[in-house]
């Protein structure tokens, strides 16, 4: 194990964290629509320039794999039916 390996596991663990939970609210949420994982994706955009309090390398990549993670998600949801808010289903 390399010196830096921590931070790919760390970075794919919150990343899989982070699809799982948005697959969660998508199953259990039937308000949860595409708007709003956009909202949540805006939200994480701005937190991620507002770091004056200094995250730190493991906040930076917890950070940094929840917005990739966001970005994905969103992406194929919007793929799987452009005109669909409301689809809960699966696509993980």
């Amino acid at each position: 194990m390399g010196i830096n390996d921590w931070e790919e596991i760390k970075y794919n663990s919150e990343f899989e964290n982070t699809l799982r939970q948005i697959e969660k609210l998508r199953n259990i949420d039937p308000s949860f629509s595409i708007a709003s994982l956009r909202s949540m994706l805006e939200n994480a955009y701005v937190h991620q320039g507002n770091d004056w309090t200094g995250r730190g390398s493991v906040g930076d990549i917890s950070h940094d794999a929840v917005v990739a993670a966001y970005e994905q998600y969103l992406a194929r949801w919007e793929k799987e039916d452009p005109s669909d808010e409301g689809n809960h289903n699966s696509i993980l």
